[in-house]
């Protein structure tokens, strides 16, 4: 061979690079590794979870619009829940596919994390529903129900003060009593209905109206558990007490109910007796609850602000006010004791 040929073949030779070594990363290396955005198409989970950011911020729009009807109401009742369920799945999702394939920054994976756990975050915590009635409070004079001291377990216009604020929109500014002696809401364990103080006492017309509903014959549900669903109210009376506004007295006590359908009531009037019947998720004991709606229609009506007119919170006379509710961290009840002013 030449000198020309082998000049030639050691030239080819040390343009060849030497194989590189890798050497195996550290823990920052592969945190800056991890953070790094790489590149590549947007993953499928990220395009879902901005959607399911832009329908939730649609559903708080559409809310906030307080269009009324039932549209709103249906929003409210489902809306947050499942977008809320949704964004947990794409949360996982998107969790395994960082996991399986990292860099995390990669095309957008920690915007679609933040979405979904913004969606997640604001979902868990209750907000009162945006009544289309919010700032058109009913102008019917409205007097407590009950006779003597009760306890306000629920009541209010926060859902601190009252869990139907937080989640039901046609019991925003429901009330629920029950009844207390000494301080206690029941004689014995408490483990019948006939044990509490507030069961049987006599529930009066909180206006005059005409009764347009009546739902008798539920039977009583043990204290403490959730009762049925099928007749969630249990056993009410629903009153007509201005055009568009219907006030709903609830688990009442089966066969006490003293009105008919069509009869004209007044204010003060003996309706019912108090029970244990129905589904109750806020209140586990007998007790009276009422709320104004638009609708005589069960679970599909808007709540109305109302105001309740002289009745008195322990010494205080309160000329108007809406009695409020509460049961502080350690399960006592901090609501108002109230009681109807002599007519």
């Amino acid at each position: 061979m030449s000198k020309g040929g082998k000049s030639k073949g050691a030239k080819a030779s040390r343009k060849q690079p030497a194989p590189k070594r890798t050497a195996a990363l550290g823990g920052g290396e592969r945190l800056v590794a991890a953070l790094d955005p790489g590149s590549g198409p947007t993953e499928l989970w990220v395009r879902c979870a901005e959607v399911t950011f832009v329908a939730f911020l649609l559903l708080i729009g559409y809310l906030g619009m307080r269009n009324g009807g039932l549209g709103p109401i249906y929003a409210y009742r489902y809306g947050q829940t499942v977008l809320g369920l949704l964004s947990l799945a794409i949360l996982i999702w998107g969790a395994i596919a960082c996991f399986r394939k990292p860099p995390l920054r990669r095309k957008g994976r920690i915007r679609g994390l933040i979405m979904v756990v913004l969606v997640i975050g604001i979902g868990m915590n209750s907000f009162p529903y945006p009544s289309s009635r919010e700032y058109e409070p009913s102008a019917v004079r409205f007097e407590l129900p009950v006779e003597g001291e009760w306890r306000v377990y629920w009541g209010g216009e926060g859902s601190d003060a009252n869990r139907y604020a937080g989640w039901f929109a046609d019991r925003r500014w429901a009330v629920a009593l029950v009844r207390e002696v000494d301080g206690a809401r029941h004689a014995g364990d408490g483990s019948r209905a006939e044990d509490y103080y507030a069961y049987g006492q006599p529930v009066l017309s909180p206006a005059s109206g005409m009764v347009v509903k009546v739902v008798d014959g539920q039977p009583d549900r043990v204290p403490g558990t959730r009762g049925s669903a099928d007749e969630p109210f249990g056993n009410y009376v629903v009153i007509e007490v201005a055009p568009g506004e219907y006030v709903f007295l609830c688990h009442l006590l089966s066969g006490s109910i003293q009105v008919a359908l069509t009869d004209d009531v007044v204010a003060g009037q003996p309706l019912a007796k108090v029970g244990n019947s129905g589904l109750s998720t806020v209140v586990p004991e007998p007790h009276l609850e009422l709320h104004l709606q638009t609708t005589p229609r069960e679970g599909l009506g808007e709540a109305i602000p109302w105001r309740f007119h002289d009745y008195w919170v322990g010494d205080r006379l309160v000329d108007a006010g809406l009695p409020r509710g509460g049961i502080a961290s350690d399960g006592l009840l901090v609501g108002e004791t109230v009681r109807r002013a002599p007519r």
